[in-house]
């Protein structure tokens, strides 16, 4: 089922500049919510992202990035 976003703040990536739906308010329906990410994981994105929001295609990004980057 497609989301409407339409209501929600549109924010910019503060990676690639891309706009994204951002869900904070409602967390669980957040499309980043897709993502799953580790405990590790996060905080590195955390840490990538200077604790901003990023989009979905980031989220993968960076995930694959510390994958390549620790044992």
């Amino acid at each position: 089922m497609q989301q409407n976003y339409d209501k929600h703040d549109v924010r910019n990536c503060s990676l690639c500049e891309s706009s994204f739906p951002c869900l904070a308010n409602r967390a669980h329906e957040c499309p980043c919510q897709l993502v799953r990410l580790t405990q590790d994981e996060t905080e590195w994105v955390a840490c990538k992202a200077g604790g901003d929001c990023v989009c979905t295609q980031c989220l993968i990004a960076l995930r694959e990035e510390f994958k390549a980057v620790t044992p």
